[in-house]
This record gives C-alpha cells, structure tokens and sequence, in this order.
C-alpha cells in the first residue's frame, strides 16, 4: 500500500490498482522491459455475481475507481496506449430475445453497467488512452467465446463497444428510430411522431 508495490517477476507485480502512483510505476517499469505497451485489460473484479447487492455494489465502485487510476497512470506517465474495460451482462439487456441468454431478473446482475457507463465518459475524456467496452454476457462461459475474446483484442476494429454472448456471438450496440407506439403501446392514437431510442 502507499508507495510500495513490488516486482514478483518479470511478468508479475503486486501493487494497490487504485494508486495511480503505483500503476505508473508498474506501467513503465513493463513498457521499458518490453519495448512499449499494447493494451491494457482491465479484469479485476469481473465475476459472477455473488453476495448482497452492498457487496456488489462496492465491487463496481472498485472497479471504477481502477478505471479512473489507469487512465490517471497513463495521462501522468505519458503513457499512450489501448485500454479494454471488460464487464459482465453490463449491456447484453439491449440484445433482442432471441440472441440473449435468459436470466433470471437479479439487480445486482448488472452492476458492471456502472462500469460500462464510466468508461463511455473516459472515452470521452480520455487522451493518452483509447478506451474500448467489451461486455461479456456469461464471465463463466469465456472458454466458449475466448477466439471472440481473443480476436476483440489482438485485432480491435472501429467499434469501441462491443457485446459478445455466450456463444461467441459478436454485437455492437446501434441506434434506430422507434415509434412511440411501438414502444409505449399504452399511449396508441395519442401522436404519431418517431422518437430514437
């Protein structure tokens, strides 16, 4: 803790992630042991959800505060490089039925949602590191999806938020224009104009 972290080996490091000082160090010591850095995977945390929801919501307050120390290490450090924040059925809710996993309606399911919507503003602010969202619909199934996970990382297209199931299946979220009706059938006769969800 405070200043100290330690080199296990010359892959392996213990250190505080929520210390930016910390991460600095570690990142450059790895970027002059190995010519540079291609990326950076932000795992820590990610798991099925287990606990209470106070549980889980401190888990995702941790993970954010990581989030923000990295991106924090790489602006200080200089650091320009890829940054995958890697969340679990954060944004699989947007798939359609038939390319979803059914769960059961547990809240705490989707708490890498806080996540997911924290590395949207780092994209937004961030200079020295491109963030990219992978949301992974089942952390327990990523045997089935790694070539998926894999090829998310080592050939990054232009999407900067990607959902990938179960099965390995890719998707992107989009926007499209809606009608009010089909959305809110309640409302039906009470105007026709379009709305975008």
């Amino acid at each position: 803790t405070g200043a100290l972290w330690t080199v296990v080996n010359e892959r392996s490091y213990q250190l505080d992630s929520t210390n930016p000082a910390q991460l600095g160090r570690m990142i450059q010591s790895v970027s002059a042991g190995f010519g540079g850095i291609s990326g950076i995977i932000h795992l820590q945390g990610l798991s099925s959800s287990s606990g209470s929801a106070l549980l889980a919501f401190e888990r995702q307050l941790d993970r954010c505060v990581v989030a923000a120390s990295l991106h924090k290490a790489c602006e200080v450090e200089r650091i320009k490089t890829r940054c995958w924040l890697v969340t679990s059925r954060a944004s699989t809710y947007w798939l359609g039925e038939s390319n979803r996993r059914q769960w059961e309606d547990i809240p705490s399911d989707r708490m890498d949602a806080s996540l997911w919507g924290f590395g949207r503003t780092l994209m937004n602010e961030a200079s020295a590191v491109e963030f990219r969202l992978l949301d992974i619909e089942d952390p327990a199934s990523v045997d089935t999806a790694t070539y998926a996970f894999v090829r998310e990382l080592t050939h990054p297209d232009a999407e900067h938020e990607v959902i990938l199931t179960s099965l390995g299946d890719r998707f992107v979220p989009r926007l499209r224009a809606e009608s009010r009706e089909s959305l809110f059938p309640e409302l039906l006769g009470v105007s026709d104009r379009k709305s975008v969800v």
